[in-house]
């Protein structure tokens, strides 16, 4: 494993194998609606990421000391964060300890800068298919901001109560109307920006039908109108989930990585748990209402987007915004 780290088998045939399979992870972005949406709004809102369309074009132009270069700056050793899960006794342990030290034999690496992009509002972005059977939207609320540990715990119960079950106020209200398929709400970093999105498919008509519901389930919150059992089904459900992906390595990972990538800290699983008992009515509607006073947003929209649609859709959604002081 070490040969593996520090001295990898970086040869012409690899590149040219790994550019093709990037080609087609990237192309399959493009194709989708839901990327395209992600792209296209974060772009409007001033994000200076290179978005896939363009990173394919830039293929052609990376060769092998490209990635020579790029692997003795970051892929070191010293770099690795290793998770280990199991239920291991003292000299266990210690031997897998033992075992790790013989990789950080390199020179540490270096960590790349994270883009800072401060977004802004933008006006309604739209990508016109006309042989797309629905129209993909991709509602984005933006904070130029580093969440604490507490505030993305509270994250996850603003977004289980949007969407997160057939009893949702978004997802659960658009299903028992029968106005779409799937609405999904996520909470998402992206360097020193947090972005909440609403994401849903439908014909023209729903969406501004949505949109309402998606308007009325907000102010709902921001209204103080979530009741008790609301808030206590959805702590349970977050324990109960919090049991089980802390209980698989590769969730372990992911969440370690996850903080650690952006700020160099170090967050114990358990606290998290501790964290879901604490999460208050309060501090979800404080969470909401810091993206809607902030009013930097968007709406994407992909599909067959009749001539001026986007203007009343932008109109409808923008009443949340107005509500607010």
């Amino acid at each position: 494993m070490s040969d593996l780290i520090n001295r990898p088998n970086l040869i012409e045939e690899s590149l040219i194998s790994e550019s093709g399979n990037v080609k087609n992870e990237l192309m399959a972005k493009v194709n989708k609606p839901v990327w395209r949406n992600f792209y296209a709004t974060t772009e409007a809102m001033g994000d200076k990421s290179m978005p896939a369309s363009e990173s394919i074009n830039t293929l052609k132009n990376i060769d092998l000391t490209d990635i020579v270069e790029f692997h003795r700056r970051t892929h070191v050793a010293p770099n690795l964060r290793f998770v280990i899960v199991g239920n291991f006794s003292g000299d266990k342990l210690e031997g897998l300890k033992s075992g790790l030290e013989g990789l950080c034999v390199a020179d540490a690496g270096e960590r790349l800068d994270i883009v800072d992009c401060k977004l802004h509002s933008a006006k309604p972005v739209v990508h016109i298919d006309q042989n797309a059977a629905a129209i993909s939207m991709r509602i984005l609320l933006n904070r130029h901001v580093e969440f604490a540990p507490k505030e993305w715990t509270t994250s996850r119960f603003l977004n289980h109560i949007l969407s997160g079950n057939m009893d949702s106020l978004l997802f659960g209200e658009v299903r028992k109307r029968g106005l779409a398929y799937s609405l999904n709400t996520f909470t998402e970093r992206d360097g020193r920006n947090v972005n909440e999105s609403i994401e849903t498919s439908s014909t023209p008509n729903n969406l501004l039908t949505i949109s309402r519901i998606i308007r009325n389930g907000l102010d709902k919150i921001l209204n103080d109108d979530i009741d008790q059992p609301t808030l206590d089904s959805t702590r349970t459900y977050l324990i109960g989930k919090h049991s089980i992906d802390f209980e698989i390595a590769k969730s372990l990972a992911n969440h370690f990585a996850t903080f650690y990538f952006y700020d160099e800290s170090i967050n114990d699983p358990k606290d998290e748990l501790e964290r879901i008992k604490s999460v208050t009515k309060d501090d979800i509607i404080k969470m909401l209402q810091s993206f809607i006073t902030q009013r930097t947003w968007t709406v994407g929209l992909y599909g067959n987007v009749p001539d001026g649609y986007e203007d009343k859709l932008y109109n409808e959604l923008n009443k949340i915004f107005e509500r607010q002081p």
